[in-house]
């Protein structure tokens, strides 16, 4: 009874952000019971949310945890489920997905581990880039693993999130809009779903896509997502490549005695997109946004 209670209260100290306490307290459950499920897999967690980058002492020892736990308890969803979080987060992402697909083999009918697979495997779609070999066949993976999550918890709000963004890596924006406001009207104040949004409206739309990266980052202050979404929508997007040719082809040609009638029509052209980046609310993330960032960049 007392080692359950134990379990208990680490996942309270998790569920509270109180992470470095979760994790001693995992130590400390380890130290009297050393092979036990619960303590090894909350470890594992706890290391994972304290990392700072994939080659972090907590990173190595969160893989190094969940392997002990899965030979301890190889039968146990649970544990591969992390194990395939800790592989995720030193960015051995192939291994993860390997381990996220053992869980939802072990575990068919759990929604989180068909969630879990469909995000690894639309993060390694991310990785590769479209146009990539596997691109497509990992996100034909994505979407049937979210869809089972889906069917499976209809009322829950991550599966929704998560399929949103398999929608948008496939460019179906509407169906991943669609997704995120099924998955915000279950939890209006989930982080997920305002992330997901951010990345569906990532270029199409700075102003939508700042204001969910805000939203995050009121939601949940404790991490760097908000921030870190804004400086990447932030990031100069292929429209001004286009404006550089559009405006550069004509100056450079005049400079060198080069300079042709239709060229005219270029730097028009030109000349009118800098005034749409500058002035159309599309492309002008929000003022608290733009205010976010400058706190981000003084902070350092």
């Amino acid at each position: 009874m007392g080692v359950r209670v134990d379990a208990d209260r680490i996942r309270e100290l998790l569920r509270l952000r109180r992470t470095r306490e979760a994790a001693d307290e995992a130590r400390q459950l380890l130290g009297r019971h050393p092979e036990h499920h619960d303590a090894m897999c909350l470890l594992a967690i706890a290391l994972v949310r304290l990392s700072d980058d994939d080659r972090s002492a907590e990173a190595v020892e969160a893989v190094e945890v969940a392997q002990r736990a899965c030979a301890a308890h190889p039968t146990s969803a649970e544990a591969h489920a992390v194990r395939a979080e800790a592989l995720h987060e030193v960015a051995r992402t192939g291994d993860a997905i390997d381990a996220a697909a053992l869980a939802v083999e072990l575990d068919p009918v759990s929604a989180d581990r068909w969630v879990q697979h469909a995000y690894l495997e639309w993060a390694f779609a991310s990785m590769l880039g479209r146009g990539a070999p596997s691109y497509d066949d990992a996100l034909v993976r994505a979407a049937h693993s979210a869809d089972r999550g889906v069917a499976l918890a209809p009322a829950s709000a991550e599966p929704h999130f998560v399929r949103a963004l398999v929608h948008a890596a496939a460019k179906e924006y509407a169906a991943a809009e669609a997704a995120a406001a099924r998955g915000l009207a279950i939890d209006p104040e989930h982080p997920m779903g305002h992330t997901a949004l951010a990345v569906i409206h990532g270029r199409r739309d700075r102003r939508r896509a700042s204001d969910h990266a805000v939203e995050l980052g009121r939601i949940d202050p404790h991490t760097d997502g908000g921030a870190d979404l804004i400086s990447w929508i932030k990031g100069a997007p292929w429209w001004w490549a286009a404006v550089a040719v559009l405006i550069g082809l004509p100056v450079l040609s005049a400079l060198d005695g080069s300079f042709e009638g239709w060229m005219w029509g270029f730097l028009v052209a030109g000349i009118c997109l800098v005034v749409a980046l500058r002035v159309h609310p599309r492309f002008r993330v929000s003022n608290d946004a733009r205010a976010a960032h400058r706190r981000r960049r003084r902070l350092g």
